[in-house]
């Protein structure tokens, strides 16, 4: 790749990346960002791909690439700022000029875009925000053109009227076609360090804070040489009070460093959390429970909020203390006192040591806490319901005892390091190696001086760095915790680069539902916990087929189910749709032609707005249209009733904060969010249950006119 000409550039045909291109620029910006599968052979996209299938093969292939695309939306008022701090962007260009443009940076109010010649260009940055919006602010130039034609208005104000109209017209104006590119949380973690310059932050905050030391260090050392010397200031006190000025800018540069490297830590470590969250398999968190997993997240805010910052801590510490060591080895009783400041500093580790074991058994028996707890509020209706009171804080009592144990031997072991280990400590220690010294007749007082500063400067390094590691011990209990949560994100990865999903297009999808049957389980088994649910299973559902499965409680109905929807994957035999594989199509496009509305207790209702939950799986935010289409089906689900009463009808809000639906509601809405989606094929699981029989008349016929294939899964 090429370096950046030297002269801004005009829009030119080197910038444009035409549709047929695509497959050759995403590969060379996924390398600029250090993917670790930028080498991989994309798909070509067709020339005359809609917005949606644009959509669809690029979040195809740039995870491909370890990468994520996502679809931004802006306003008017805000895309420059947009453009400005959010490259790398994918731009799409207006009709009159159709293509695209890769942004990689921004400088000042210069772009710098890649060309198909793989040169670097440059682009204005207002001239491409000019171009972007020209569409949306053509109608209202024109208009002004024509109210300011009559009247004697300068060249220069007419310019001026021209932007106070688009800007008090346009400036809630959305503007689409821009999309965000990043690399996979779970992609390797120098590539994304770099990619938010956390690197370069940190060399500049470890540079400045070693300047504002040295300077600081430097003016006292002038100062005391006059004194100890006795030779008076010559002269020397100007040049004290320059080294003292010249240290505060790196000091308020250092603190502002740290105070951006602490937001974009927190913000890079909450993306890869939460992305590792989202990639956990249902059975995991089923497994490990809920709150386990919310008191994980949780943490992160002690991990952002005490680790990042007692980390800075102890980098300024650290070098006062290699200072310390230096000004020691300057000094009196050199040959002593900086052998007892290595053995306090190995007891210190020590001791810290014991401190992380008893910090650990605590922050785990209180992890255990926070999840009975939180499985307590979540069951709290039902256990004050059919509980018996005597027995609902059964063992609240065992929990609380061994937490106060836990908690006297941290308190013990953090004592023991703040006022043992710490400043109170080696001050003894080190005054105990200058008891020779005196003893002597006559020591020099200049050396006993750079010597006690020696000593008091270790001991500040010491107290800060027992707090710094209190903090930082418990942050790295934390990080352990969270191991499981990072595997599952770099698991996700390391699957779909190894085994990537084809791009399947309308063509051959159209051609495909002529040939294959459109879902067929061959020798399908599944087992969990050592029973075999399922044994050598084979089924086969034509397009527009009706089917209806019975069978007793535990038999494996909501198994087979998620093994169609690939909510699981089989341990034995294929699943295949359309005559591909979950594999082959890829989970997220699978699950846009096989929707499931699972039973009552694995479907939930979002705190949002009654439209957001039934359209949550279409495209958000909606169209008008979409909003009709959705009242309409509920209605047809006998909804109308529940939409009247709402004061604000679909937009009424919904949820334990909101409006609150009955079970019947509540299984109709999880229907019209399946049905709104028109997916190939609908499993609804137990979704008539709650229903009575006038209602699930009604219900069924609004079913069965607007599915095509359908799975119903019901008791006999």
């Amino acid at each position: 790749m090429k370096g950046a000409k030297n002269t801004p550039n005009q829009l030119n045909s080197a910038m444009i990346w035409q549709c047929g291109q695509l497959h050759e620029a995403l590969p060379l910006l996924a390398g600029s960002l250090g993917a670790s599968h930028a080498s991989q052979q994309l798909p070509s996209i067709p020339l005359n791909a809609n917005q949606q299938m644009l959509a669809d093969w690029l979040t195809h292939t740039a995870t491909q690439l370890g990468m994520e695309i996502r679809s931004t939306r802006t306003t008017y008022r805000e895309l420059k700022q947009m453009l400005r701090y959010n490259a790398p962007l994918l731009v799409t260009l207006p009709d009159e000029t159709p293509g695209f443009l890769l942004l990689l940076r921004c400088k000042g109010s210069m772009l710098y875009t890649l060309g198909h010649d793989q040169n670097i260009h440059k682009l204005p940055l207002q001239e491409l925000a000019t171009l972007l919006t020209a569409p949306l602010a053509r109608p209202w130039l024109s208009m002004t053109d024509n109210m300011l034609a009559p009247l004697d208005v300068s060249e220069r104000r007419r310019q001026q009227i021209k932007q106070e109209v688009l800007h008090r017209q346009l400036e809630d104006v959305p503007v689409q076609g821009c999309y965000l590119l990043r690399l996979l949380p779970g992609d390797r973690l120098w590539p994304q360090l770099r990619q938010t310059h956390i690197p370069m932050q940190m060399a500049m905050f470890g540079l400045a804070t070693t300047a504002a030391l040295i300077l600081m260090l430097a003016g006292w050392m002038v100062i005391g040489r006059d004194v100890f010397l006795q030779s008076g200031f010559h002269g020397h006190l100007d040049l004290w009070i320059l080294l003292i000025l010249t240290a505060i800018p790196f000091q308020l540069l250092a603190v502002h460093l740290k105070n951006n490297l602490s937001l974009d830590i927190g913000h890079w470590l909450r993306r890869r959390v939460l992305d590792g969250i989202l990639q956990l398999e249902p059975d995991e968190i089923r497994h490990q429970g809920s709150g386990s997993f919310l008191v994980q997240v949780m943490n992160v805010e002690f991990l952002e909020g005490q680790g990042l910052g007692t980390v800075f801590s102890a980098f300024t510490a650290l070098l006062q203390l290699l200072l310390a060591c230096y000004i020691l080895n300057l000094g009196l009783a050199k040959e002593t006192l900086p052998l007892l400041l290595i053995a306090f500093i190995a007891v210190f580790l020590f001791f810290g040591f014991l401190h992380y074991r008893h910090m650990k058994a605590w922050v785990l028996h209180a992890r255990r806490m926070g999840f009975d707890l939180t499985e307590n509020m979540v069951g709290h209706r039902t256990r004050l319901a059919q509980q018996h009171p005597e027995h609902m804080h059964d063992d609240e009592d065992q929990l609380l005892a061994r937490y106060a144990r836990l908690s006297e031997r941290l308190d013990h072991s953090e004592s023991l390091m703040k006022n043992v280990c710490g400043r109170r400590g080696w001050l003894l220690i080190s005054l105990a190696g200058l008891f020779p010294v005196f003893t002597t007749p006559h020591p020099d007082v200049a050396s006993l001086a750079i010597s006690i500063g020696g000593i008091l400067l270790a001991a500040l390094a010491l107290e800060q760095i027992g707090q710094a590691l209190r903090y930082m011990t418990g942050a790295y209990i934390v990080r352990e915790q969270l191991q499981n949560i990072d595997h599952s994100s770099q698991r996700y990865l390391q699957g779909i680069t190894q085994s990537p999903p084809r791009f399947v297009q309308s063509e051959e999808i159209e051609r495909r539902d002529r040939e294959y049957p459109l879902m067929e389980l061959r020798g399908v088994s599944y087992t969990c916990y050592e029973r075999t649910l399922l044994d050598n299973c084979d089924l086969y559902i034509k397009a527009g087929q009706r089917l209806l499965l019975e069978g007793n409680s535990g038999g494996g109905k909501s198994t087979l189910a998620a093994l169609i929807a690939a909510l699981k994957l089989p341990h034995q035999g294929q699943i295949c749709l359309l005559g591909m594989t979950v594999k082959q199509w890829g989970a997220q496009h699978w699950r846009k032609h096989v929707v499931i509305a699972p039973q009552f207790h694995d479907n939930h209702i979002i705190n949002e707005t009654f439209a957001f939950n039934v359209l949550m799986g279409n495209n958000w935010p909606p169209t008008p249209e979409d909003l009709r289409e959705a009242e309409q089906i509920c209605r047809e689900l006998r909804l109308g009733n529940l939409l009247d009463r709402m004061p604000a009808g679909m937009q009424q809000m919904v949820g334990e904060s909101g409006w609150r639906l009955s079970h019947g509601e509540r299984s109709r809405m999880f229907i019209a969010r399946s049905l709104l989606q028109q997916p190939r094929l609908m499993i609804l699981d137990e979704s008539f249950a709650a229903l009575d029989p006038e209602t699930l008349g009604s219900v069924l016929q609004c079913v069965l006119r607007r599915s095509n294939a359908l799975l119903v899964i019901a008791h006999p």
